[in-house]
């Protein structure tokens, strides 16, 4: 456990990091005279950045290779994100986006195949913690800095420099010290069986991803614009879809055992789709408490095929934290833009719907993964 404390304490940070970035957006739009188009370019690069190229890490053959994206990911992703205070140009902000998002993919395939390994035979419950520690850090993001940013600008962006210098000295303080558990190493897999055992995976991962990126981006929009809600409101039911998704990666890790990971991955789909479709016809405590509900239906697979993974390619654990957690997650961010497309045009509601049906389609999909897995 102290092992996945540490690991989860830096994975809280690099998410963190993942969610302070849309905040400086206002600021750099003033300082750097941007227009929206650049603005939104911004966090897609990040994006691309940070789920593209996390394979890349995770094919990394040498252990030595392996623990040193755990010490250099942390530091390098706070770093680059401080950076922003002081760039003075477009070009170079996208830069320092650049370091940041790399030091998110970086930590992230070697942390989720040693914090499944520290788990020992309870691996579900570790990896959830791990899994849960970066949500609650992706949410703790704009509650922490976006008092600061308001306070001080910019400016308070060097704060973020404290945990990036802190990890490293983390890491030392876990049992193994800098080693950590014993790594081996990865053995080479031909592309095309990648494809063949991690293909379905991926694909689940990012069906589901569309949908909540799609939430996350569309629910303030539609309490606010299209209800005409005080600005508030979407943030609590914001809340209420983060605050379940937390919970259900907590308890995923107690539940697998009881009802096995295929039954929750599939579970956890369908039941968020009638919750989904139901609650813009609903008001008030009742609509929290749905997006509650289809936040915790919606973490469990996340957990489920994270955890499929590690099984699928034991030959290279990272590599397959990094095509599910990285690869998957990072298109369905991307692609999950779309919904905003069909709102522009058939209006806000018949995106959410739309949203709303997606886990259908990876509920689907699911059933052509290999049984007893």
């Amino acid at each position: 456990m102290k092992t996945v404390a540490v690991l989860g304490s830096g994975h809280f940070i690099v998410d963190l990091c993942q969610g302070v970035l849309p905040l400086t957006l206002p600021f750099l739009l003033t300082r750097l005279r941007l227009d929206y188009m650049q603005a939104s370019l911004v966090v897609s690069t990040a994006y691309v950045t940070s789920s593209i190229t996390q394979p890349a890490f995770g094919l990394l053959r040498w252990p030595w290779g392996r623990r040193a994206t755990l010490w250099l990911g942390v530091p390098l992703a706070c770093a680059g994100l401080a950076a922003i205070m002081v760039a003075d140009s477009y070009a170079a902000l996208l830069v320092a986006v650049v370091v940041s998002s790399a030091g998110t993919a970086m930590f992230h395939p070697e942390a989720v195949s040693q914090a499944h390994l520290a788990g020992g035979t309870q691996g579900a419950k570790s990896m959830s913690f791990f899994v849960m520690c970066g949500s609650i850090g992706f949410t703790s993001g704009a509650m922490i800095f976006g008092p600061l940013l308001a306070a001080y600008g910019l400016g308070s962006l060097g704060w973020l420099l404290v945990p990036g210098l802190l990890f490293p000295w983390l890491l030392r303080m876990r049992p193994g010290g800098a080693a950590g558990p014993r790594v081996q190493v990865a053995s080479r897999v031909a592309a095309g069986e990648i494809a063949r055992r991690m293909g379905i995976p991926v694909a689940v991962a990012a069906l589901r991803q569309c949908a909540m990126a799609g939430l996350i981006a569309l629910l303030p929009l539609y309490f606010t614009v299209h209800l005409r809600q005080p600005a508030q409101v979407g943030g609590w039911m914001m809340f209420a879809l983060q605050l379940g998704s937390n919970l259900g990666m907590f308890a995923y890790g107690f539940m697998e055992p009881r009802f096995g990971r295929g039954t929750l991955l599939r579970v956890g789909l369908l039941v968020s789709v009638p919750l989904l479709l139901v609650f813009p016809y609903t008001t008030g405590m009742v609509t929290a408490g749905l997006l509650l509900l289809a936040g915790i239906g919606l973490a469990l697979p996340v957990m489920a095929i994270a955890l499929l993974g590690q099984v699928v390619m034991p030959e290279n654990r990272a590599l397959a934290a990094s095509l599910i957690l990285g690869l998957g997650i990072g298109l369905g961010g991307i692609t999950s833009g779309l919904l905003g497309r069909v709102a522009d045009h058939w209006g806000i509601v018949v995106a959410l719907q739309l949203a709303g049906l997606l886990p259908l389609g990876a509920a689907a999909l699911s059933l052509r993964l290999p049984k007893g897995l």
